[in-house]
């Protein structure tokens, strides 16, 4: 009987001893009760497989490393994997494109609307939407400026050639014929005798550095325009935010928040950018052919501001439409002295 209380007092410590944590080294103990834990995670996780962080050498289990957040994916697969990856993204991509763009055009407000509500991964990011629509657009204006300057060139240019040959046969002694006309890329006051010959105005500029800029404009207005354009669609990135407080200031009550504002206001520059792109394409494709269907498209980017803001402010038609007008009134003043600035500025820039 002692034998046998003897071997259970044994068992009994032995099983203490083995359930005592050492706390003469705290250190070790920490390292141990988190090395614990950690394969406690790992063997209770649905996902059986350990992936060693390539970042910070953390293991974990899961897609993302707990400590730097990086991702498992390896890069070094197969062309064939990647490709795989590469349509798959391609396809939700286009799927939140699709969505975004039915969203903008068939439902105005709406995506502000949830976007407020924190329904935004359905669509493809406003802003981001924005910026590539801008880019066609300015793109597109700059071709078409472009070639209207070509063209007034050339017509110019014509039209002297004819006024001289019709001087010089009529009148080869002293008639003289004075115009102001832009021609060969100068501003002239076309003073022509028997020879047909013309020479530069300059008495109206004193200043050497402003007769600099207007040769230079004169003789390049292809480059001059492309580089306004450039200026004035980064002042877009002022206007925008200007127009939505604007719009909050008059229809907060229908949203608080300056977010929902300023993302319809995203919204309708993007529609009217599409508008403006659409318009563009058809007149360089049929230069010729600029009928009506023009104003009925420039007439639906109105109508999609007093849409989009009755669905998303929720006022009423008359409310809504005096609230517009004002707004509208109120930005249309704000772009010309916008404009106004940026030439300013480029000229001065110059």
């Amino acid at each position: 009987m002692a034998e046998l209380d003897s071997n259970y007092i044994e068992n009994s410590d032995s099983v203490n001893n083995s359930n005592t944590i050492d706390t003469s080294n705290p250190i070790d103990n920490s390292k141990t009760i988190e090395d614990s834990s950690t394969s406690e995670t790992i063997n209770n996780s649905n996902d059986g497989d350990v992936h060693v962080c390539q970042n910070c050498e953390t293991k974990f289990v899961g897609n993302f490393c707990p400590n730097c957040g990086q991702s498992k994916v390896d890069i070094h697969r197969p062309f064939s994997v990647l490709l795989i990856d590469l349509l798959g993204n391609v396809y939700a991509f286009d799927t939140r494109v699709l969505k975004t763009l039915k969203s903008l055009f068939l439902r105005p407000g709406e995506m502000a609307n949830d976007y407020v509500h924190g329904r935004r991964v359905r669509y493809m990011p406003p802003f981001r939407l924005y910026v590539f629509i801008s880019f066609i657009f300015f793109l597109l204006l700059s071709i078409y400026t472009q070639r209207n300057i070509d063209k007034n060139k050339d017509t110019v240019l014509d039209i002297n050639n004819k006024e001289f040959l019709a001087v010089a046969k009529d009148d080869k002694d002293s008639t003289i014929a004075t115009s102001v006309k832009y021609v060969d890329g100068k501003i002239v006051t076309s003073v022509k005798d028997a020879t047909g010959k013309a020479k530069v105005d300059t008495s109206s500029i004193n200043n050497p550095k402003d007769l600099k800029k207007v040769k230079d404009i004169a003789n390049d207005p292809g480059a001059f325009v492309n580089k306004y354009l450039s200026y004035f669609s980064w002042s877009l990135f002022i206007l925008m935010p200007v127009y939505a407080l604007l719009l909050w200031g008059l229809f907060r009550k229908g949203q608080r928040y300056y977010l929902a504002h300023f993302i319809f206001s995203i919204c309708q520059h993007t529609f009217a950018f599409i508008i403006f792109i659409v318009l563009l394409t058809i007149n360089l494709i049929f230069p010729e052919k600029s009928t009506v269907y023009e104003a009925w498209l420039l007439v639906g980017i109105p109508l999609y501001s007093i849409i989009g803001s009755k669905k998303l402010y929720k006022n009423g038609w008359i409310k809504t439409l005096l609230k517009l007008f004002f707004t509208w009134f109120v930005y249309m003043f704000i772009i010309i002295f916008a404009i106004a600035i940026v030439a300013y500025i480029l000229v001065l820039n110059m």
